[in-house]
């Protein structure tokens, strides 16, 4: 396992990108963070830029990076010592696939196609009663790891480009603002983190049953 990343998209072809070996770092910006990342060269930048249509590179977070996590994302558990890398915020999102279905019906009356989870980018994607109640959710069990539900997530406007063209929209921001605003921001999924064991690995499969320990 050398780590390689594989980059794939309909009619770009394919390429795999070593882990940066090279000492340089450049600061990178995520949201009000500045961190130290490898750029993987003006290949993986190229195909990047072809793929989505605009300049851009490719980074992998540097071995010496601190970001530490925000307590706001870390729900019932400490945020003290613990860091995350270049994600928005926090490690985990999590997402009920009956939020999305309530999320389409409304698109539909709009004339729009579903969407997939994929477009929200949810790491956890699980089966719930009820639209939205993992926005109720405070500590849960997954399977053998426990997940502190933390802040809900703001979308961006990366949610309206579709993932097969890179085409970029105004849905589902439109539909989503007209029920799932808070202020200027529009709410959809909840940030998370997992609780640290002696176990430098924790494991999630699919099908792994989800207890609700306590709510909010």
């Amino acid at each position: 396992r050398t780590g390689a990343l594989r980059l794939t998209m309909d009619g770009s072809g394919a390429l795999e990108v070593a882990v940066p070996t090279h000492e340089d770092v450049w600061d990178v910006r995520v949201w009000d963070d500045m961190v130290p990342a490898h750029d993987a060269g003006d290949e993986a930048a190229r195909w990047c830029r072809d793929a989505l249509g605009l300049e851009c590179r490719l980074v992998r977070l540097a071995a010496q990076a601190r970001r530490p996590l925000q307590q706001r994302f870390a729900g019932s558990l400490s945020a003290h010592g613990r860091e995350t890398t270049l994600s928005d915020g926090a490690p985990l999102l999590v997402l009920g696939d009956q939020s999305v279905a309530l999320l389409n019906d409304k698109l539909a009356t709009h004339g729009v196609e579903p969407m997939s989870m994929m477009r929200f980018r949810p790491n956890i994607f699980v089966s719930t009663v009820a639209a939205h109640d993992e926005d109720h959710w405070g500590d849960v069990r997954i399977g053998t790891v426990t997940i502190a539900i933390g802040a809900p997530c703001k979308r961006c406007v990366v949610t309206t480009v579709d993932l097969r063209t890179a085409e970029k929209g105004i849905e589902p921001l439109r539909t989503l603002a007209t029920y799932r605003q808070d202020g200027n921001a529009v709410m959809f999924g909840m940030n998370a983190s997992h609780a640290l064991t002696e176990v430098t690995t924790a494991v999630l499969r699919t099908g792994d049953e989800v207890i609700v320990r306590t709510r909010r």
